[in-house]
């Protein structure tokens, strides 16, 4: 083991976040915090489920690899494991199992910038075509 590596075992403290399914997840992120609390077990929600589940893992990902907490998702849904292993976490089929196993910090996650739609170009040509004005390119 690396000097200042940390093994995530069972011995450290496991928090449970259960995502509701009305899609109030940016309170169930929030909960997730750096320091003591040691890893995270994010229970998906067996009916129904937030609007953008791709968003919401990708979010939750983000979130533990800057805070260095392991997470883990527990959820039967096939479509939602199939993302989960795509963001590299590990995934449960109960919460009793997610404890019992070792899992380590989710891998880098990057959020894909936005295209530009025609708005945003318009904008984005006029600030050049004032900013060569202003420098007396024009």
């Amino acid at each position: 083991m690396a000097a200042g590596q940390i093994l995530y075992t069972r011995a450290v403290k496991t928090s449970q976040i259960q995502l509701s399914p009305d899609g109030d997840w940016r309170g169930a992120l929030g909960r997730i915090r750096g320091g003591a609390q040691g890893r995270v077990i994010l229970l998906w929600p067996e009916r129904g489920e937030p609007r953008a589940p791709r968003l919401v893992l990708q979010l939750a990902a983000r979130r533990c690899q800057r805070l260095n907490v392991p997470l883990a998702l527990v959820t039967n849904k096939a479509d939602i494991r199939i993302l989960a292993q795509e963001f590299g976490l590990p995934v449960f089929g109960n919460a009793r199992q997610a404890r019992k196993e070792v899992w380590d910090l989710p891998p880098k996650v990057t959020m894909p910038k936005p295209a530009l739609n025609m708005e945003g170009i318009y904008l984005r040509i006029m600030a050049e075509e004032r900013r060569a004005k202003f420098m007396g390119l024009e």
